[in-house]
């Protein structure tokens, strides 16, 4: 629960940490975290619409449609390789009973998914054993991940902030900026070079 008045924005992780971290919950078993973080990271989706992705959504699949549940609009996601391996490593482990089950549900629900607060307490638990990350832990951080490395892949080019302010449905390329931490950086450097 966040104070009334604190400030609790969610930081993006590096590349390569996310993905030791992943291959560290794969040798741990731990299916539904390893996925829930490759579909965040791979996708740029909220948490609320990744909890409502069943497994017929992305089994077998090269796109990915939805519906964003904040903003109504639909989009259609071409699925990135890594993510449809570990979408097929992760459902033959866990063997669902049905394809029109929720991959991020409450057990014993099928059709209820896990709720965001129990997620940002098993975030924070699994990160605790990164100390490197720094900044907070929470289910946000994979969307923002998804964006400084779809910027980072880019040259850290305007043409790639255009393209995700529009993705992220933000104002303007300044918000996007803010948003990534991308401004903060650049405050920092100003600072440095005096």
């Amino acid at each position: 629960m966040n104070i009334k008045g604190s400030r609790t924005t969610a930081t993006y992780c590096d590349w390569n940490l996310i993905h030791q971290i992943m291959g560290d919950l794969v040798g741990q078993k731990d299916w539904k975290y390893v996925l829930l973080i490759a579909v965040g990271i791979y996708t740029g989706l909220r948490i609320s619409d990744i909890l409502q992705l069943r497994w017929e959504d992305l089994v077998d699949k090269d796109y990915l449609e939805v519906h964003e549940k904040k903003t109504g609009k639909y989009r259609r996601i071409t699925l990135h390789k890594f993510l449809k391996r570990m979408v097929s490593m992760v459902y033959a482990e866990i063997e669902p009973y049905k394809d029109d089950h929720l991959i991020f549900r409450r057990i014993p629900h099928p059709y209820k998914s896990i709720p965001i607060p129990v997620i940002n307490r098993k975030f924070k638990q699994i990160f605790a054993n990164y100390p490197q990350h720094k900044g907070n832990v929470c289910s946000h951080m994979l969307r923002k991940t998804f964006g400084r490395r779809v910027w980072d892949k880019n040259d850290q080019s305007d043409a790639a902030l255009i393209m995700l302010s529009e993705m992220f449905n933000h104002m303007d390329t300044f918000t996007t900026r803010r948003y990534l931490g991308i401004r903060q950086e650049e405050l920092g450097d100003l600072y440095r070079m005096l």
